[in-house]
C-alpha cells in the first residue's frame, strides 16, 4: 500500500505543478484579452500659459464739510473726523492661452480689530460682499470687478465706544480681505488664488489706506488629453481561444488532481488504522465463506476493535485495490466492517 500511496503522492505533484503552469498562462491571457478590449490610454500633455493681473482702487467719501472734497487720490492721509465711507473698486483679470471650462469664486470679508500691548483683545467680522460662484465654458478670459463700501465713521465710532467702555490704551484697525479661486476640470490640480489685504487704521487723527496686493502673476499649467491605442481583432481571438483552452484543461487537471487528493487521503487513512491497530490486525487470502453465521454489520471502524476488545479475537482483514473488509468470526456470528474509497469520500466530503 506504501507504494500505491507513494506513486499516487507523485501523481498529485505532478498534476499540482500543471494546474500552477496552466493558470499562470490563462491569468496571462486573460490581462493580454483584457488590454486588447481596453486598450491603454496614454496621457497627452498640452502646456497652457496663463497671466493674472489684480488692481485696486478707491475713492475717500467726506462727510459735509467747507474745506474737502470727496476724491480719489490714493495712497494720501485723511483726517479722521471728515471721512464717512471708502468707496474700493477691484479689477482681477486673468487669461490663458486656450479656451477651457472654468469655475471661479470671490468674497470679501472685513473684521474691525482691537489691540492692546500688542494682543487682539477684540475682533468683529462682517461679509462685505458673501461669496459667489460663477462657471464658464470653453472661455480664455475672467474679469471679476466687484464695488464694496468699507464704512469708515461708523466702525471709528464703534471703536471709539469700545475704547471709553473698557477704559484702556488701545490701537484698532480695519481689515478687508479680497479672496479669489479659479479651477478648471479640463486641468488636474489646478487652482489658482488671489488675495488682496487692505488694512486701514481707527482712533487716529489721521487715517490712510494701505493693502498688500498680489500684482501680476503668469505660469503655465498641463492640459492632459487622453489617446487611445488601437487593438488587433486577429489578437483578441488569439486571447480568447488561449483563455478557452486553459481553463478546459485546467478543469480536467482540477478532476483529476481532486480524485488523487481523495485516494491519497484514503490511503493516509489506511495506513493511520494500521499503524494504531497493528497488533490485532491479521491479514486473510480469502474471506472465509459464513452463510451459516448470522452477518452483523458494524457502521464505524472503532465499534469493530470494541468488539474484538471483549471477545479478544483479532480483526481480519482482507484487502483489494479501492476496499478493506474487516471482520471477526465467532461460531454464531460474523462481524463486518467494510470500508472503499468510494464510501470514504462519500463520507468525507
Amino acid at each position: 500500500m506504501r507504494r500505491k500511496e507513494k506513486l499516487n503522492n507523485l501523481k498529485v505533484t505532478l498534476y499540482s505543478i500543471l494546474v500552477v503552469a496552466i493558470s499562470f498562462i490563462l491569468l496571462v491571457s486573460i490581462d493580454l484579452l483584457f488590454k486588447t478590449i481596453n486598450p491603454n490610454n496614454h496621457d497627452k500633455k498640452d502646456i497652457v500659459n496663463y497671466n493674472a493681473e489684480d488692481k485696486i482702487t478707491y475713492n475717500v467719501e467726506m462727510t459735509e464739510n467747507d474745506f474737502y472734497e470727496s476724491k480719489n487720490d490714493n495712497n494720501n492721509k485723511y483726517i479722521s473726523s471728515l471721512v464717512d465711507y471708502f468707496d474700493f473698486n477691484v479689477l482681477f483679470n486673468y487669461e490663458s492661452s486656450k479656451l477651457l471650462d472654468y469655475k471661479y469664486n470671490y468674497s470679501v470679508n472685513a473684521s474691525i480689530v482691537a489691540l492692546s500691548d500688542g494682543e487682539v483683545i477684540y475682533s468683529k467680522d462682517a461679509k462685505l460682499i458673501p461669496e459667489i460662484t460663477n462657471e464658464v465654458d470653453k472661455e480664455n478670459y475672467i474679469n471679476i470687478n466687484p464695488r464694496f463700501k468699507v464704512k469708515f465713521r461708523e466702525y471709528n465710532e464703534f471703536m471709539k465706544s469700545y475704547k471709553d467702555t473698557v477704559n484702556m490704551d488701545i490701537t484698532s484697525y480695519i481689515k478687508v480681505v479680497f479672496k479669489s479661486t479659479i479651477t478648471s476640470s479640463d486641468i488636474e490640480d489646478f487652482k489658482y488664488h488671489d488675495v488682496i489685504e487692505i488694512k486701514i487704521p481707527l482712533l487716529n487723527d489721521l487715517t490712510s489706506v494701505t493693502f498688500d496686493q498680489t500684482g501680476f502673476k503668469s505660469g503655465e499649467a498641463y492640459l492632459i488629453s487622453t489617446v487611445t491605442e488601437k487593438s488587433s481583432t486577429p489578437f483578441k481571438l488569439l486571447y480568447l481561444f488561449g483563455c478557452l483552452i486553459s481553463v478546459i484543461i485546467d478543469g480536467i487537471l482540477l478532476y483529476h488532481l481532486a480524485k488523487l487528493t481523495n485516494r491519497d487521503r484514503f490511503y493516509r487513512e489506511m495506513n493511520a488504522v494500521f499503524k494504531v491497530y497493528a497488533d490485532i490486525l491479521v491479514e486473510v487470502e480469502e474471506v472465509p465463506i459464513h452463510k451459516q453465521l448470522s452477518e452483523i454489520v458494524i457502521t464505524n471502524f472503532v465499534d469493530l476493535v470494541d468488539v474484538s476488545n471483549k471477545l479478544c479475537l483479532p480483526i481480519l482483514y482482507k484487502k483489494t485495490n479501492n476496499e478493506f473488509i474487516f471482520f471477526i468470526m465467532t461460531d454464531k456470528y460474523f462481524y463486518k466492517y467494510m470500508i472503499s474509497k468510494k464510501i470514504f469520500n462519500r463520507e468525507n466530503k
